[in-house]
């Protein structure tokens, strides 16, 4: 069942890079945080708990169902793009991954076909510095930093992707620092992706 699986999950992959891409461009990609959107939460399982210092609004992106614009109230971690959003986070439903048991996602994402696909695709927008796996809840993930290849102040910003997924879909946090704030903004922004519920 997994070998069969693999290519849905691979097909899902682009949508997550192409979001992170926004970000890279100053959320070119994204509604304004606070646009109009579904009157219903498209994915109400899907949410972030932050503490008061960071403000928390919906926004859009439409490879995505659900997008959630993440702001820090103090201005730390400072924000790489010019509207003040520091993270993105989304979740693409996945129906076709229902069959699938997490343990089973869990061994295609760590495995090193996944882990080619993933380097080709965002490698076409980043120059990928360093990947690192995580786990979150026993949800499976990669960490990447990568500096964009194009866009305003390209150099000098660091992109931070956090990719997982569920039998329900995938969960993808792009945020955005100056690369001069990365060492010191790490932990926060790792923080943040801990703080994320993605359905199961």
């Amino acid at each position: 069942m997994v070998m069969r699986a693999a290519p849905l999950l691979f097909r899902l992959l682009p949508a997550c890079c192409r979001l992170a891409g926004a970000v890279a461009v100053l959320a070119a990609g994204l509604a304004p945080a606070g646009a109009d959107t579904q009157a219903a939460d498209p994915v109400p399982g899907y949410r972030v708990a932050l503490p008061a210092s960071y403000v928390v609004t919906p926004s859009q992106h439409p490879q995505n169902d659900k997008v959630l614009a993440i702001r820090s109230k103090t201005g730390m971690p400072r924000a790489a793009n010019t509207d003040g959003t520091l993270c993105s986070a989304a979740f693409r439903q996945a129906p076709q991954n229902a069959r699938l048991s997490q343990s089973a996602i869990n061994r295609h994402l760590n495995g090193e076909a996944f882990r080619g696909v993933m380097r080709t695709t965002v490698g076409a927008a980043f120059t990928i510095e360093r990947e690192t796996p995580f786990t979150d809840s026993g949800v499976a993930g990669i960490e990447i930093i990568g500096t964009p290849k194009h866009g305003p102040g390209a150099a000098g910003t660091r992109i931070i992707l956090a990719i997982a997924e569920t039998p329900k879909g995938r969960s993808t946090l792009s945020c955005a620092v100056p690369a001069s704030d990365l060492a010191t903004a790490l932990e926060a922004l790792r923080a943040i992706r801990k703080a994320i519920t993605i359905p199961k």
